[in-house]
């Protein structure tokens, strides 16, 4: 391990080559936890060199920035989202996400559905669902899983609540179900994108 000057800051060897199979890669440990002086280093070995820094905070080079200015309101589900004329946005979407199936429908289908009986809900077969607020896109495609929801909900949450970030350079209208970007409204972007993720929460939770 080296600064960028080639000053060494660390000798020694990689440990034991392994190769887990859900990986499908293999890779060699080098501990060099003890490099903690902020700077740029490399590592040099018989394969070459990898140059990389190590900073204060992971947030002070602002490369999270840009994905929460428009990486994650580009992903809002059930909203229009205003980037700017630089930036691509969309009018809300998947606005009906699920129709009630008939009870015992589609014995014999050529997927192989079926459905079976549906108590416990206040649609009658055919009606579209409305849970049609907050969310983010999963995977691209139309399942909003609740899992992911929720953990993406909560790792912003303990982001604000261990970083305090303030950022402030949009407007959310949950209400309204848009998203406007260089308004500044007051409520960190942060929160604004946490309030959305609890609003599909809070959407899949039927009353008793």
């Amino acid at each position: 391990l080296e600064l960028a000057d080639g000053t060494v800051v660390k000798q020694g060897r990689f440990g034991e080559t392994v190769s887990p199979g859900h990986m499908q890669c293999e890779f060699a440990m080098f501990d060099f936890t003890e490099a903690s002086e902020p700077g740029d280093y490399r590592v040099a070995w018989a394969g070459g060199t990898f140059e990389f820094p190590i900073r204060q905070s992971v947030f002070e080079d602002k490369l999270w920035e840009p994905t929460l200015d428009y990486y994650l309101p580009f992903q809002m589900c059930h909203a229009d989202v205003d980037l700017g004329q630089d930036v691509t946005g969309h009018p809300r979407c998947h606005m009906d996400d699920g129709i009630r199936v008939p009870a015992k429908h589609g014995k014999g289908s050529v997927d192989g559905f079926r459905s079976y009986e549906c108590e416990g809900t206040p649609y009658e077969a055919g009606d579209p669902i409305p849970c049609a607020k907050g969310g983010w896109h999963d995977a691209g495609d139309c399942d909003l899983n609740i899992y992911a929801q929720g953990f993406a909900t909560y790792q912003m949450a303990l982001a604000y609540e261990e970083f305090g970030i303030e950022r402030d350079v949009a407007t959310l209208d949950s209400d309204a179900q848009t998203f406007v970007t260089g308004r500044p409204d007051g409520t960190p972007d942060l929160l604004q994108q946490i309030e959305w993720g609890a609003l599909w929460l809070l959407s899949m939770m039927q009353p008793d």
